[in-house]
């Protein structure tokens, strides 16, 4: 999902292609080498949370 952005709850928010976008999921790739399966997970945007 390298052409999507981010978005941590109501304040962070990783524009996608960023350095700050980058690291972030650099970092996720790292935890998952480390720990194996990830307690998250990625989920699209409904349009009616995209209209908010």
């Amino acid at each position: 999902m390298k052409d999507k952005g981010i978005q941590l709850g109501d304040d962070i928010q990783f524009e996608a292609g960023s350095d700050k976008h980058k690291g972030f999921l650099v970092g996720l790739q790292i935890a998952l080498h480390f720990i194996g399966d990830f307690p998250l997970r990625v989920e699209e945007a409904s349009n009616e949370e995209e209209d908010d």
